[in-house]
């Protein structure tokens, strides 16, 4: 049975592949899939809630996202001591959004969700009003630096298309 590091690690190595911009060392114009969104997730079983893999627990989703890749302002890699994090603005309107949300959940878990992979569910412990998150989780530097870049890509080609 592989360890709940060695399942995310292959989970992120399966996205990074599948999503892989670098041909024979040359970039692509494809666009990249990149989905992250943020979705009210509870412990117990609500109408209409999917049930989603957290590590080793199952978790339930509500049915919407919250909040998605088109509400970042900016994403990076951010390490702390030996942990390694994606830090994420929320454009202006998210943050009263996300501060909203959070200001009526607290209690619930907010999932952080990417393509399709439920990442982290931390739980909302008070109101989230300064419109920044941090996604933590056991990730590598590179898998960390990775992940940045490629919600930033994501970011970026939304921009570009506003």
């Amino acid at each position: 049975m592989k360890t709940k590091r060695q399942l995310l690690t292959l989970s992120l190595i399966s996205l990074l592949a599948a999503f892989s911009i670098v041909s024979a060392g040359q970039e692509s114009t494809a666009a990249i899939d990149t989905r992250l969104e943020f979705r009210l997730a509870s412990d117990q079983q609500r109408p209409g809630w999917e049930p989603a893999i957290n590590g080793d627990a199952t978790i339930y989703l509500a049915p919407d996202a919250a909040l998605d890749h088109t509400d970042l302002a900016k994403a990076w890699y951010e390490p702390q001591g030996q942990f390694h994090n994606i830090s994420v603005h929320f454009t202006e309107e998210a943050t009263l959004e996300f501060a909203r949300l959070t200001s009526k959940n607290v209690g619930l878990k907010i999932a952080i969700v990417f393509n399709g992979e439920v990442i982290s569910a931390p739980a909302i412990r008070a109101p989230i009003t300064q419109g920044r998150a941090m996604i933590t989780g056991n990730f590598t530097e590179q898998e960390a630096r990775d992940l940045a870049k490629r919600i930033q890509t994501s970011i970026n080609e939304q921009q570009g298309s506003r």
